[in-house]
């Protein structure tokens, strides 16, 4: 619960301390925990960490929807298998085609791939769902650009900087 509360408020370093000492304390007995420490670990920069305990998550429970989307996710930012991170975020989208972040890691991944008006559909969808959302907006922001739209995509990036720094 501590790692969780220190998550939220994006202490990662704290975060990880208390994963570790749960982990220590008795054998991993789902995946919530290794999302967390995996976040924990990409939040710090230690991606490759983060890839081995999320892949140590796939193991224990492969269609585990948020595992899926954050390995892909990471996948897809590592530069990693774009087929293999498009496929983890559809599977976890079809469980929960809702999700926001979800949505835009399909939009992402879209992108990534070239198709570029699909992606700009898929990311103003994920807009919807997770109206506040600072990573929506700046990946519509570069699909915006990359379709030759720099004015709306200057509009995706301010708000994006609004949400993520509310106080500004």
């Amino acid at each position: 619960v501590m790692a969780s509360l220190l998550g939220n408020f994006r202490r990662w370093e704290r975060c990880l301390d208390f994963v570790l000492m749960a982990r220590k304390a008795a054998p991993v007995r789902d995946v919530e925990l290794l999302l967390l420490q995996g976040n924990a670990l990409q939040e710090l920069g230690r991606r490759d960490e983060a890839m081995r305990i999320l892949r140590e998550g796939q193991r224990m429970n492969p269609g585990h929807p948020t595992l899926q989307n954050n390995l892909g996710y990471l996948l897809l930012e590592g530069e990693g298998n774009l087929q293999e991170a498009s496929a983890l975020i559809e599977a976890s989208l079809k469980q929960d085609p809702k999700n926001g972040n979800t949505m835009d890691s399909w939009g992402w991944a879209l992108f990534k791939q070239g198709r570029l008006k699909e992606a700009e559909k898929t990311l103003r969808e994920a807009t919807e769902l997770a109206p506040f959302s600072p990573e929506i907006h700046l990946h519509l922001g570069e699909t915006l650009l990359a379709l030759d739209h720099p004015e709306e995509a200057l509009e995706q990036w301010e708000r994006a900087l609004a949400y993520a720094f509310p106080e500004r």
